[in-house]
């Protein structure tokens, strides 16, 4: 953030001035904090692709509401991933209505609510949510949107928690070595908290 901050104070062109104002806002829209289900604090992390467009586009003077085109929407993702003045972010396409959805790098965000995020929009269309919406091609395709194995473990033990072995085999999640990679992950989270707690 400061980094973009640092351009815009140098910048003198008004255009660029107001995409680095947009892309300010979309951050900080990114890292505000909503409560959870369980009553905790977290960050967004993960926004609708057009929720953010419409974020940016708020400080774009020469846009026209109702005027939106495919370009302003090339445009913009151009703007979050560029090489100098990007966000750190990954840009997801999903399944069904939610279409794109902006989420904040992985050493940037908490990854319990994006994949909460995810599931929950994928099943958002259902009459009925439920644990049973969640199917092994589901899993697959959430498990195709993470980079590395590690994040893959992560979601992984984060299903265990409301699962029997029964279900997670139907996932097709190997039921072998669920203890010692949740014990895994749990070491690390708490490992994490501990560096996070002793900053």
């Amino acid at each position: 953030m400061a980094h973009l901050r640092s351009l815009l104070r140098k910048e003198k062109r008004e255009k660029e001035q107001q995409e680095l104002n947009g892309l300010i806002a979309v951050y900080n829209e990114l890292i505000s904090q909503e409560i959870g289900s369980d009553g905790r604090e977290y960050r967004k992390s993960i926004l609708s692709f057009n929720y953010c467009l419409e974020i940016f586009l708020g400080y774009k003077t020469d846009f026209a509401p109702g005027s939106l085109t495919k370009d302003d929407r090339v445009s913009f993702q151009d703007c979050l991933l560029h090489h100098r003045y990007g966000l750190p972010v990954y840009i997801l396409n999903t399944q069904g209505e939610a279409g794109k959805m902006v989420v904040l790098r992985p050493d940037d965000v908490d990854l319990t609510n994006i994949f909460h995020e995810i599931i929950y929009t994928a099943s958002a269309s259902e009459k009925e949510i439920s644990e049973n919406t969640l199917t092994r091609d589901t899993l697959r395709t959430i498990l195709s949107t993470v980079d590395t194995e590690w994040d893959k473990k992560v979601v992984k033990a984060l299903l265990t928690y409301n699962r029997s072995y029964k279900e997670l085999e139907r996932l097709g999640i190997d039921t072998d070595s669920i203890t010692r990679d949740n014990k895994q992950v749990l070491d690390v989270a708490k490992e994490w908290q501990n560096a996070i707690i002793a900053a």
